[in-house]
Formats: structure tokens, C-alpha cells, sequence
């Protein structure tokens, strides 16, 4: 989804917000770690504004909004989801 910043003709602008995402794979031991560094690190960045809306489950995915450095009207609405990746199966 991508709304860009509209301007009535009569009015303030209409807020921009953007979408965005990206796929985290894990094939560690400890995935829920692993998960947790991850958002850590999304919520350190110097443009993250907020987390965005609660999943269902927090473990396969995770929003936040990031704001624009030159407009502060404008978000990014970012999306970050985990796939973990299982072992080889044992030899039969």
C-alpha cells in the first residue's frame, strides 16, 4: 500500500503513509531470541516513531511506523516477518 500526500484544494495536505516490508529468516536454536534482538533493533532506529498495530501472533510478524526525517506528517507503516527455517531432518 502507498498513499502518496494529496492536497485538497482547499485544506492541509492529507497525511502520506507508506508500506513496507521485510522477511527476517532464522535458523537458530533460539528463535524467540532471535525475534526479540530483531525488534529491538527496528525499535532503536532513529526514525521509528512507534510500534504499529498488535498481531494475532507476535512471533511470525510485527508492525511499526517509522516517520520521515523532512516531513513529519509523513509515516511508514513497516512490517517485519519472521520465518524459521528447521533443522535437516535425521537420517533414516
Amino acid at each position: 500500500m502507498s498513499t502518496r500526500l494529496v492536497s485538497p484544494r482547499s485544506g492541509p495536505p492529507v497525511r502520506s503513509t507508506l508500506s513496507s516490508g521485510g522477511v527476517f529468516f532464522i535458523n537458530r536454536k533460539d528463535e524467540l531470541a532471535a525475534i526479540d534482538t530483531a525488534g529491538a533493533a527496528v525499535r532503536a532506529h532513529t526514525s521509528c516513531k512507534r510500534d504499529g498495530a498488535a498481531t494475532s501472533d507476535p512471533t511470525t510478524r510485527r508492525n511499526y511506523i517509522f516517520g520521515h526525517s523532512s516531513d513529519p506528517d509523513r509515516e511508514i507503516s513497516i512490517a517485519l516477518l519472521f520465518a524459521v527455517i528447521a533443522g535437516k531432518p535425521a537420517a533414516s
